[in-house]
């Protein structure tokens, strides 16, 4: 998927479950990256949020913490 126009979209469409499944994917896709370096978590929070806007800034709310967690 890719994050265009601060909303998540994928080549199966554009309604609230594809959007959601779509930004789940780039959360994740960041989350990895995050996870490869040196970056902080607010740092990670804004530049989900400044990518994808308000569906992936609340997926991105939970997984963050459990990216946190995981990081240690």
């Amino acid at each position: 998927s890719k994050l265009v126009g601060g909303a998540a979209r994928n080549r199966h469409g554009s309604t609230q479950l594809n959007l959601y499944s779509a930004a789940a994917e780039d959360v994740e896709l960041l989350g990895h990256r995050w996870a490869e370096s040196t970056t902080n978590i607010t740092s990670l929070v804004f530049e989900i949020i400044k990518a994808g806007g308000a569906a992936v800034a609340e997926i991105a709310a939970g997984t963050s913490v459990a990216l946190y967690r995981l990081r240690g």
